[in-house]
């Protein structure tokens, strides 16, 4: 990779140990995460709560995400995920209490997708703050940005 010009924006699926190698090697590189792939990931982490109301209400509402294919489809798609990510909010902040008295989430399978969407949703947020593409082909809206650590 290092003797390769570091591209601008790095498309990648969301695996840990590709990530850390690009950014040792390409540090000034942003990275896109593909909403499909998260998509698929919160699928997975769902798959376990289709008994729940929040689980199927989730799977239904990440389903059309790798569809997303412009700015307003992903504000359509942030308002619904909004009112999801409002209605069960308080539900998701639920624990239990085990015998030896440590304390964990619930619903943790549901608690972590719903962590990777709102991390998604923050990173993509703080990269078009900060980051234009005056001049240049602009990178899919679909795609999720990271800017470089």
């Amino acid at each position: 990779m290092q003797r390769s010009a570091a591209p601008r924006v790095l498309v990648r699926d969301g695996g840990g140990g590709i990530s850390k190698a690009l950014k040792q090697a390409w540090p000034a590189t942003a990275m896109q995460r593909c909403l499909f792939h998260i998509s698929m990931n919160v699928t997975a982490l769902t798959i376990m709560g289709l008994r729940l109301q929040a689980g199927k209400e989730l799977k239904h509402l990440v389903i059309p995400l790798s569809q997303v294919k412009s700015e307003n489809d992903l504000r359509t798609w942030l308002v619904a995920y909004n009112a999801w990510e409002t209605k069960w909010h308080a539900w998701l902040k639920e624990s239990s209490t085990y015998q030896d008295g440590s304390e964990a989430d619930r619903h943790q399978r549901l608690v972590k997708a719903r962590n990777l969407l709102n991390r998604t949703i923050r990173n993509r947020r703080r990269h078009h703050k900060h980051v234009h593409y005056t001049g240049q082909p602009m990178p899919n809206p679909y795609t999720h940005y990271e800017e470089p650590a």
